[in-house]
C-alpha cells in the first residue's frame, strides 16, 4: 500500500532526523523549534488514519487490538520514542502535544491488557508487550517532565538536569578555627564519565560509563550579610561532600555542601 509506504519512510526520516538533527537545530534557532513538536501529532493522526483502514477491513469478531497489524504498533513505537526527545520537547509546547499523546496511549494500552486478561485468563505476549509499552511511556514522561518542571533538589526523583539554587554550606576560612554556616550560590548539572572495567573474553578493554551530578559554587553569602565570589574551585561537590575553594582576593576556604536546601523561591531556572 502506497500510503504506508510514504508513511514508513516519512517516520524513518523523522526519527533519523531526531537522532543526528538536534546540533543543527541549535544553530538554526527558535523559529523551527516552534514547529518540530507538531510532527509527532501529525504523524501519530496519519498512523491513525491508516489502522482505521486495518479496523475496517480485518473480521468484526475480533478485538480492536488483534485486527491491527505489526506495522501500526512499530510506527506508534517509534513516532512516542522520538516525540518524547528534546527534538521535540525543548519547547514547552512539545511537552504538552507528548504528554496528550501518551495518556491517550495509556488509556488504550490499559483496554487492550484488560481485555486481553479477560479473555485469555493468562498473560499473553501481548499483555506483557503493552507492559513494557506502559513502562517506557513513564519514563520518557518524567524525562520530559523533568527539564520544564523539575525540583531544584540535590537527589531528588524529579531533580531538574540543570539549574541554579542556593544550598546552605559549612565553611572554614584558610588558617582560621572559626566554622560557620553559610549559603551558596551552585550550579548543578549532569554530566557523564567512563571508567575502565577491564578486558573482554577477546582482550579487548572495556570502558563502562555512568551520570554524575556536579556541584559548582559561583558565590558564598556569610552569616554577616558579607558576600564572596568563587574565583576557583578545586573540584565539583556532592551532597555532604568537601572541597576548597578560592575567592577573587586569593583567600582559600574549606566547604562542606549541608543536605539542606534553602527556601527555592529565590531559585532560577
Amino acid at each position: 500500500m502506497l500510503a504506508s509506504k510514504i508513511l514508513d519512510w516519512t517516520i524513518g526520516l523523522y526519527v533519523v532526523f531526531d537522532l543526528f538533527g538536534r546540533s543543527w537545530l541549535n544553530k538554526v534557532g527558535d523559529p523551527l523549534r516552534c514547529v518540530l513538536p507538531w510532527f509527532p501529532l501529525i504523524l501519530l493522526g496519519w498512523t491513525l488514519a491508516v489502522a482505521v483502514k486495518h479496523l475496517r477491513f480485518r473480521e468484526k469478531n475480533l478485538p480492536f487490538y488483534h485486527r491491527l497489524q505489526m506495522e501500526d504498533y512499530f510506527r506508534w513505537f517509534f513516532i512516542l520514542w522520538a516525540g518524547h526527545t528534546p527534538l521535540a520537547t525543548d519547547h514547552l509546547v512539545g511537552f504538552y502535544i507528548f504528554t496528550a499523546l501518551a495518556v491517550g496511549t495509556v488509556v488504550l494500552l490499559l483496554a487492550a491488557a484488560g481485555l486481553e486478561l479477560c479473555r485469555k485468563r493468562e498473560l499473553t505476549p501481548l499483555v506483557l508487550g503493552c507492559a513494557v509499552f506502559l513502562y517506557l511511556l513513564f519514563v520518557w514522561e518524567k524525562k520530559s517532565y523533568v527539564e520544564h518542571y523539575g525540583v531544584h533538589i540535590i537527589g531528588h526523583y524529579l531533580e531538574k538536569t540543570s539549574y541554579k539554587t542556593r544550598y546552605y554550606v559549612q565553611i572554614e576560612r584558610d588558617g582560621s578555627d572559626c566554622e560557620m554556616k553559610a549559603i551558596a550560590h551552585i550550579s548543578v548539572g549532569g554530566t557523564s564519565d567512563e571508567y575502565y572495567d577491564g578486558e573482554d573474553y577477546y582482550g579487548n578493554d572495556v570502558w563502562r560509563s555512568y551520570e554524575r551530578r556536579e556541584v559548582w559554587i559561583s558565590r558564598i553569602q556569610l552569616p554577616d550579610g558579607r558576600s564572596i565570589s568563587v574565583a576557583e574551585q578545586s573540584e565539583p561537590l556532592e551532597v555532604r561532600g568537601t572541597t576548597f575553594v578560592t575567592d577573587d582576593r586569593g583567600n582559600e576556604w574549606h566547604v562542606e555542601l549541608l543536605d539542606e536546601p534553602v527556601q527555592q523561591r529565590a531559585n532560577t531556572r
